[in-house]
């Protein structure tokens, strides 16, 4: 009898934790919540909020990429690249701009010009060129010139109207405008053995502001294997081209 009062009083007792309602019965309190809002022993945390939710994956993105930014880190500096065994570059320097003598008495009667500029066409740059029978250009893979072709055509053409005493530059905007385009320089292989070829253009506009245009080409040969004779040989290559624009100036003033 007792008893049974100690688990009645111990039923009102639970029943006065969880609030109002009538009393479980004894019967059915084992193995499952008497009310609702009471969780189990061991039933785990609550499950987050949406709000909660989100402060979680933004509070672990920031870990996730530090650690791919380390996986990355890690296998750069594990992967050794190995670079490609190419061949050191060599150059060629023409021995131009070096006067033969000194500048020589202008005469009363030499022709005046302006010189407006030498240019190069597009491929003409600092690699040696190589042309094939069928016209293709292709870039020396080692070889280069130690300046531009254009400008070394320049100095030749300003050391040989130093030397002519028939010809003299000036900078007199009513002295007649001459413009040197140089639109070859290449190798090519002939029936005669390998060439260096050049070739250029001239553009004269006199002081009755008429224009003549004329095209001059000249070639000198080469050694097959290179550097050989390549610089001596294109030096005297750019004499004749700057001797064939003297004269065409000559002939248009």
């Amino acid at each position: 009898m007792r008893q049974r009062q100690a688990s009645l009083r111990g039923s009102a007792s639970l029943h006065k934790l969880v609030g109002r309602g009538a009393p479980a019965r004894p019967g059915r309190l084992a193995g499952r919540p008497a009310l609702v809002g009471l969780r189990r022993v061991g039933a785990g945390p609550a499950p987050a909020r949406p709000a909660q939710r989100a402060r979680l994956r933004a509070l672990a993105r920031p870990v996730r990429l530090a650690g791919l930014l380390a996986l990355l880190l890690a296998a750069g500096c594990s992967v050794a690249v190995e670079r490609p065994d190419l061949p050191a570059p060599r150059m060629v320097d023409p021995p131009v701009g070096v006067l033969d003598q000194g500048p020589v008495a202008i005469a009363p009667d030499a022709s005046r010009f302006r010189l407006l500029g030498v240019e190069a066409a597009d491929p003409i740059r600092y690699r040696v060129l190589h042309r094939s029978s069928a016209g293709e250009l292709t870039e020396d893979t080692v070889w280069s010139w130690s300046t531009l072709p254009s400008h070394l055509l320049a100095t030749a053409l300003s050391q040989g109207v130093a030397a002519d005493p028939d010809l003299q530059m000036v900078e007199t905007a009513t002295a007649p405008a001459v413009a040197v385009t140089l639109l070859s320089w290449f190798m090519e292989d002939t029936a005669g053995g390998p060439h260096l070829v050049g070739a250029v253009e001239v553009r004269v506009t006199d002081a009755e502001r008429a224009v003549h245009t004329s095209l001059h080409e000249a070639a000198v040969p080469v050694s097959r294997d290179l550097p050989g004779n390549l610089a001596v040989q294109a030096a005297q290559l750019l004499g004749d081209l700057a001797a064939a624009v003297r004269g065409a100036v000559r002939e248009a003033t």
